[in-house]
């Protein structure tokens, strides 16, 4: 078998371990300097005039490379797979286009220093894919076959049928067709937080349980969720479905894939 590995996070997390945040507390007239917020502010206690600034210590760039090296050395031992595919993000996402809000809750100013660094040392020493309009997670989706080990550590790839590995937690399962299409439909009911998709308002982890409770096979989960979409929406529950299906449901193939490079490059020509 062949693994295919989310470029995205192993550089998020290579990169970011080769960082870290340093507070600085200014208090009578003293600076003590604190790892962390949360000891700072115990240390300050209640009704004290202080100054916390916060600074951001970068180690040099061969510590985050050498995360990167150590966490593909592990990936390749464990899948047994001496090279490893990498999937990164591309330029542009469709995602974007289909809702403007999309990501639009996260800090952009919060990316690893070595980033664009990392990013390069894959392409210079591994296999890489990097499609433009997509994210990784779609060229996973797109990639994965009965031969291949999806290797990520985002529980939205669980919406992947076949064999998966993590490597955080050292862990190797396979998701059937019945999980595959539960995790989707339950993650369609109750929204994203992470990446800012709605869902249905006011649904969370119990109500989409109970949605999909009684479900038995993948085409009674889509009954189930739809049925979830119209109880709560009413005669807009279909504009709603797609909105939501489309920021969630991974690509499969290379017909998804020109669908989404048809979208971006229309939304493009008419912006």
């Amino acid at each position: 078998m062949y693994s295919n590995v989310d470029g995205d996070i192993v550089v998020f997390r290579g990169a970011f371990a080769a960082e870290k945040a340093l507070y600085s507390l200014v208090l009578h007239g003293k600076t003590i300097q604190f790892d962390n917020k949360k000891d700072a502010l115990a240390y300050i206690g209640d009704g004290k005039e202080y100054q916390l600034e916060k600074e951001r210590v970068v180690e040099p760039l061969e510590n985050a490379l050498h995360n990167i090296k150590a966490t593909m050395n592990l990936i390749a031992e464990r899948t047994k797979d001496p090279t490893p595919t990498v999937f990164l993000s591309g330029k542009e996402n469709f995602r974007k286009h289909v809702y403007r809000l999309y990501k639009a809750n996260r800090n952009k100013t919060m990316r690893p220093f070595w980033e664009k660094e990392c990013v390069q040392f894959l392409k210079d020493n591994y296999s890489t894919n990097q499609t433009d309009c997509i994210e990784a997670d779609d060229g996973l989706g797109i990639a994965m076959d009965s031969n291949s080990i999806c290797v990520s550590i985002d529980k939205d790839l669980d919406q992947l049928g076949g064999h998966h590995y993590n490597w955080v937690k050292d862990t190797s399962y396979f998701v059937d067709e019945f999980q595959a299409a539960y995790n989707l439909y339950f993650q369609m009911i109750k929204g994203d937080s992470t990446d800012n998709v709605p869902g249905i308002p006011g649904w969370g982890d119990k109500a989409a349980g109970q949605a999909l409770s009684l479900a038995t096979t993948p085409e009674t989960l889509l009954w189930a969720c739809q049925d979830s979409y119209k109880e709560h929406f009413g005669v807009t529950w279909e504009k709603e479905w797609d909105l939501n299906y489309k920021l969630l449901h991974i690509l499969r193939n290379e017909e998804d894939l020109k669908w989404a490079k048809l979208l971006v490059s229309r939304q493009v020509a008419n912006s």
